[in-house]
């Protein structure tokens, strides 16, 4: 895998309008009603979003160690065969 942090859960918001009239209301709206829900549901589901990285980098290791350990089963293989 690339970087790790292309992995990382982003939890940042940056809350706009492009709205001219209702713009401010709807940032307004949002700031009180959807960050504060959004950071509840967030909250709730954090210990999850770790448990599932952990197990993400347990399986990649595992993967990792079957190729390697895949590599140098055909390595002998073909060792073997040319032998005979």
């Amino acid at each position: 895998m690339s970087d790790e942090d292309e992995w990382e859960l982003q939890t940042h918001l940056r809350f706009s309008s492009h709205r001219p009239l209702l713009g401010k209301l709807i940032v307004f709206l949002k700031r009180r009603v959807l960050l504060p829900v959004t950071r509840w549901l967030y909250e709730y589901s954090l210990e999850n979003f770790r448990r599932q990285q952990r197990v993400n980098q347990v399986l990649f290791a595992c993967l990792e160690e079957l190729a390697i350990e895949n590599a140098r089963l055909r390595q002998q293989l073909e060792r073997l065969v040319d032998k005979s």
